[in-house]
This record gives structure tokens, sequence and C-alpha cells, in this order.
């Protein structure tokens, strides 16, 4: 039985299982705004300009796959991590726009990428996408338990598995993987385990094993692909996706290009998927979250250069109430901040410039002090 989940809006939040050794990468969890819930691999490598970037690697019915003969898109989503940490992806890329990779491997397999285009910093990923086959081929010989997680809003379990058929030669992307404890198959075994990762302990280290992509309700086992498969899939089609993500980049028109690298508060999960606020058909809008008067972004200008002001921009669609805002300045990517405007979103209208004179910041931090803060546009002025 697949675990198909299916929405717009997705939550993820990392899991970090090891606390006295790293993984090589971080488990996501993925909870869509009906409900249903799914898990990924959160890791880094480099993008079309040669920068180390964020990237998940999930299911691609997690990402909600078109089942549509044209083969719509695949959609961006928000997440989240544990420690909450927010941020939004580009449109994620399935194995499946690409018949000639996918036939190689002669098995329909349900995988998808996505860059992640804002909340991060560039070069703060820094994780791989796993070990080498001839590892993986040594512990498939050995039967290995593997670790793997149960994820909600608010907790994770861990629960242990055996590899009941790793697979060697043409079918070593095939996993297959019973619980240790019989028990735990009916714990366990059910929405939300898609995109599950299994891990296992190599030289002291532990490292992502498998990906879970559905399971057998019936025989209670759950498949999944090896790392090494994905690791192998990602490097064929990388440029490719990057390639696409360029064609598909929204120019900024009137504004100076920024990148939004962190936010504080909860991100509405019907708002428009973008790592800039620029030109959205839709409400993007941010709460305020555990007891606080306001939410923050930080922004990065992609290139260092002189800055008058931000222009901010509402529909009345999204609401126009008032909201107080503060404009911080940081030359040294955040470490310090210096107060550098402080302006007024009134009540009813739809455009406010907030205007400053700055030379070459590295970081902008806006905070806005109401019950929410709703945009369509948000400019950066020259």
């Amino acid at each position: 039985m697949k675990l198909g989940l299916s929405s717009i809006t997705t939550f993820v939040f990392l899991l970090c299982l090891s606390s006295t050794q790293p993984v090589w990468g971080e488990r996501v969890f993925i909870e869509h705004e009906k409900g249903e819930q799914g898990q990924g691999w959160l890791f880094g490598a480099k993008d079309r300009l040669g920068d180390i970037q964020c990237w998940v690697a999930l299911p691609a019915h997690v990402a909600k796959r078109a089942k549509t003969p044209n083969g719509q898109p695949l959609k961006a989503f928000t997440f989240k991590t544990m420690a909450g940490r927010q941020g939004i992806t580009g449109r994620p890329v399935s194995l499946h726009e690409f018949p000639l990779i996918q036939n190689i491997k002669g098995r329909n397999l349900d995988l998808a990428f996505t860059p992640v285009k804002s909340g991060f910093h560039k070069g703060e990923c820094l994780s791989r996408l796993g070990l080498s086959s001839f590892v993986y081929d040594n512990a498939c010989r050995k039967k290995i338990i593997v670790d793997a997680a149960s994820v909600s809003k608010t907790r994770f379990d861990l629960f242990q598995m055996s590899v009941q058929r790793g697979g060697l030669g043409k079918t070593d992307y095939v996993q297959i993987f019973k619980p240790v404890n019989p028990k735990n198959s009916a714990a366990y075994f059910k929405g939300g385990l898609s995109g599950c990762i299994v891990t296992f302990d190599h030289l002291g280290h532990t490292h992502p094993y498998a990906m879970i992509t559905s399971v057998d309700s019936r025989n209670l086992t759950a498949h999944g692909i090896r790392f090494d498969t994905i690791s192998k899939v990602f490097a064929s089609i990388r440029t490719r996706i990057n390639t696409i993500d360029a064609r598909t980049n929204v120019p900024q028109h009137g504004s100076l290009p920024y990148r939004i690298v962190r936010y504080e508060g909860k991100i509405d999960p019907t708002s428009t998927a973008q790592g800039m606020i620029f030109r959205t058909k839709k409400c993007w809008k941010m709460v305020p979250s555990g007891g606080q008067r306001m939410v923050r972004l930080s922004i990065e200008p992609q290139r260092h250069t002189f800055i008058s002001g931000i222009s901010f921009h509402r529909r009345p669609s999204c609401g126009l109430n008032a909201i107080q805002i503060g404009v911080d300045a940081s030359y040294d990517k955040g470490d310090t901040w210096v107060r550098v405007a402080d302006c007024a979103l009134k009540s009813g209208v739809t455009k406010t410039r907030c205007i400053f004179s700055l030379a070459q910041a590295t970081s902008l931090r806006i905070t806005a002090i109401g019950r929410a803060f709703s945009l369509t546009e948000m400019r950066l002025l020259p």
C-alpha cells in the first residue's frame, strides 16, 4: 500500500536522532495542511552558480506527484525545523520527468528533489547523500538492524527494523524491511511513514541507509530506496534541476535582488511558496508564535549595493490592518544589529515606503508588530 499524500503546503522539521555522532544530513518531517504526513532528507549540494545550497530529497508522492497525462509540476512547500527554523523550497522535480534515467533503473522510482529557496544562508547545509555502494553491499550481506523514526508534530519515536531483502546487483536499490518488534507494525506502519529515513551505524557514525517509499500492510513490510541509488540519481539530474530552477525564477522588477534567510513566526500554510515576496498572486502571511506579538524576517541582498528603503505592498483581500515596522541592519551577517528605520503600515493603506540610507549592508531584519503580517509584495529599493 503506497502512502499517498495530497496537499499544497508542507511543514518540515529537522530531527537529529544521534546525540553522540552526526548524521550526514537531516531527517525532515512533512505535514500538509489537511494533516497528512510524510518525511524526507535535508542535505547540501552545489547550485547552478557553484554555491552550496540546501536541498530536500523525498518520495515524489509526498510532494503530490501529478497523475494527469500532461504531468503537472509538483508543488513547492514550506518547512520548519525542530529548533523553529522555517524555510521555503523551490518546485520539486520528480524522477518521472526524466524518462531515460528512470528507465535505466528498470523500476518506477518514487523520488523527487527540490532546492531550498529561503530560510537558510547558502553554505549552511554541508551534509551529503550517504556512502558508497560498496559499504551498502557489505551491510546487506550482514542482515543489519536499522533505526527508523515515527514523527508527529510534537514527538518522534525510534523503532528498529531488520533488512529482509537488501538486494544486490541490478536490484540494489530495492530494500525490504520488517519491524524487529511485531507490535511496531500496527503502531508505526500507517500514514506518515513515507519518506522515513532508516539509518545504520558505520565505523562509529550514523549514516542514512534507505528512504521508505511505501508499506505493505498485508505482509507488514516496508519498501525503500537505498541511499547510494538516491545519490546516483541526484548526481545524474542535478544540473537539469538547476536549469529548470533558473528558468522558473521570477525576475524582481523594481527591486534589488534579495533572499529571505530566516523567519521568526508562523508562516501561514496558504501563503505562496516564494523565496522572496514579489508580485505574489496570493497573500503572503505570517502570524506571531509562542505568545509573541511580532514576527521577523531576515533578508540578504544578493549583491552589496546602496539601499534606500523597503516598499511594502498589500491588496485589500490580504487584510489592511495596522502594523508597526522596524528595520535593523547588520554588517556581519546577523551577529550584531543596528536600528535604521521605524515606520508604520497604516490601516487601510495598500502601499508604504520605509525610507533609510544604507551602503553595502550584508543583512536586513524586518520586525512587524501586529496580529498578522500580510503582503503581496516587498521591494528592496535601490
